[in-house]
């Protein structure tokens, strides 16, 4: 088939395919020889179209687009010009250049084992030196000592809800056989009968772990003997406050806002001196230092749980007062002193923070003080050691960012 030029990728193929392997046919239809005189005289001096062209099943790379002046050319060295042409666009068999350098193989990296067993002095030395911190202050040290004391006592109840069905099951066992023996017999127990190995060991370990929380918590009740000396202070601070109000150094005394919040801290105030005055005395006789009747001990501990419960409950009315009374200020009054928004922003935060952080704590200790108000039991130990956990790691957290060097 005679064509005088190029009208499609076919005739494109078709042309390669006789000039460089010889073949007659593609796909069915007769391919023009390198003797048909249109062969040199229609190929193009130009480049091709840009399409991809399939050879031998090997993508043919793209030809550079020649110049005018290459198309200028005499006529006698066009042949080989052409011939050029198509055997630099035709693939070879050498591996393309990239024109992105090679990137080079990441080094192999240490295991992460390795690293940490390197760290671990320094991490242990920085982490005691971040404790010692915490324990260089009273309130740190009964910080620490009441997530101790509260994160045992979860454990130990955990431990102990975990195996009360295995000690159901030896006692439902043990009950069963009994009832199918006859009066005179006797029962010879083994281990096969008795609670597992394991089952021993977790409630041993219960035991441990309880004994730690009620070690702890006597503790932190020794380091309170002398609370009556902070609530000294914190009088003497509200009686001052209420004089300068009274001479006219700050707020007016006169609102009913102000006449508020001065009877809740009042209040407050009562509720822990109690608190503080009964458990000192209720402390000390347990001990053998005072003569207190053991009838009259039990109730000195369900009047001192309800003042604590009176101070939680006040605190929660002072929080809700604050938020609502916080929500209410006026934009001059949150730009007073000419504070920028981002430090408006910033304090907002925090006081949102703390807020919400007090909040949860009362929110936990409140059923805690109602369990201990009361005779009877509201709250199952699991609860107890749960709600007790949640204020103490509130405060640890808070300890430990307080003390980041």
């Amino acid at each position: 088939m005679h064509i005088g030029k190029f009208r499609s990728l076919d005739e494109v193929i078709s042309t390669i395919l006789v000039k460089f392997t010889g073949a007659s046919e593609f796909n069915g239809v007769h391919l023009m020889s390198e003797s048909d005189s249109a062969w040199t005289k229609t190929l193009p001096p130009t480049r091709p179209s840009r399409v991809p062209i399939i050879v031998a099943g090997v993508p043919r790379r793209r030809a550079k687009e020649k110049t005018k002046g290459e198309a200028n050319e005499s006529t006698a060295a066009h042949h080989d010009v052409d011939r050029n042409y198509l055997d630099d666009g035709l693939p070879t068999g050498d591996p393309v250049p990239s024109s992105i350098p090679p990137v080079p193989a990441p080094k192999p990296k240490p295991l992460p084992l390795r690293e940490l067993l390197a760290a671990t002095p320094s991490n242990i030395d920085a982490f005691l030196a971040h404790l010692q911190r915490c324990l260089s202050t009273p309130t740190g040290i009964d910080t620490v000592l009441q997530i101790v004391c509260y994160s045992s006592r979860l454990a130990a109840a955990i431990l102990s809800t975990l195996v009360q069905p295995a000690l159901q099951r030896s006692a439902s066992r043990l009950i069963a056989l009994a009832s199918a023996l006859p009066p005179s017999a006797t029962l010879i127990f083994d281990a096969k009968t008795l609670p597992s190995s394991s089952a021993a060991l977790a409630l041993s370990l219960a035991r441990r772990l309880k004994a730690l929380s009620v070690l702890t918590s006597e503790a932190r009740t020794i380091m309170r003997l002398w609370g009556l000396l902070s609530m000294y202070f914190w009088a003497r601070s509200l009686v001052l406050s209420l004089r300068r109000k009274k001479q006219g150094e700050g707020e007016k005394s006169g609102t009913t806002e102000s006449k508020f919040e001065t009877s809740l801290a009042w209040s407050q105030l009562i509720a822990c001196i109690g608190y503080q005055s009964i458990e000192n005395v209720l402390f000390l006789s347990t001990k053998g230092v005072l003569d207190v009747a053991p009838k009259t001990q039990g109730k000195l501990g369900l009047w001192c749980a309800r003042c604590w419960g009176s101070f939680v409950g006040l605190e929660l009315m002072r929080l809700f007062h604050e938020s609502s009374k916080r929500a209410r200020r006026t934009r001059a009054e949150k730009f007073a002193g000419g504070k920028t928004v981002a430090l408006v922003e910033q304090e907002e935060r925090e006081w949102s923070s703390n807020w919400r952080k007090t909040l949860a704590r009362n929110l936990a200790w409140a059923p805690l003080t109602v369990h201990l108000s009361i005779e009877r039991d509201v709250v199952s130990e699991l609860g107890f050691g749960a709600l007790g956990f949640i204020p103490s790691v509130i405060q640890m957290y808070d300890l430990w960012r307080s003390t980041t060097e």
